[in-house]
């Protein structure tokens, strides 16, 4: 199996992808994220990246995610 490099297409054009594969590929992801953020160790992990990332001034401190 050939490996794709970081920062390199992988040669899918996203146009090409049929409208029910995209819409369970989606869904999918959302609810891995849930599942991930549901964890009270992922948040806790979350807080100090996003308290480090507005330290360091790369999110502005007044950001809140929705």
């Amino acid at each position: 199996m050939k490996a794709v490099k970081a920062n390199t297409s992988a040669g899918i054009k996203p146009a090409d992808i049929p409208e029910h594969i995209a819409d369970h590929a989606a869904r999918a992801t959302f609810y891995a994220i849930k599942r991930y953020f549901d964890d009270p160790a992922a948040k806790l992990c979350y807080n100090k990246w996003l308290n480090d990332q507005q330290r360091n001034g790369v999110i502005k401190s007044d950001y809140v995610p929705q």
